[in-house]
């Protein structure tokens, strides 16, 4: 059974707004722990091997992002992955 056009397309722009709600959740909470804990991005670089220019796209929600680099971002915070998603989850706006 195929989906009409208009269906699909309706679907595929709930998935990027999604998608962006979803970058923008975790870039805030990604801002949120680095300025609480005084860390710059470059700092944040240095402790988690994710280039500047990446925390930076992160962090403004301009970028999709790989597991991996998330990981290795909490991680620079001490925390492991449900902690940090649960942190970003309660980032002020």
């Amino acid at each position: 059974m195929n989906m009409p056009l208009k269906d699909v397309d309706k679907a595929n722009s709930e998935l990027d707004l999604l998608q962006k709600t979803n970058l923008n959740f975790i870039g805030r909470g990604v801002r949120f722990l680095r300025e609480k804990n005084q860390v710059t991005q470059q700092e944040l670089e240095w402790y988690s091997g994710v280039s500047q220019n990446q925390i930076s796209f992160i962090e403004s929600g301009k970028t999709n992002f790989k597991m991996d680099c998330i990981t290795r971002i909490a991680g620079a915070f001490d925390l492991d992955l449900c902690s940090f998603i649960e942190v970003c989850r309660l980032a002020p706006h």
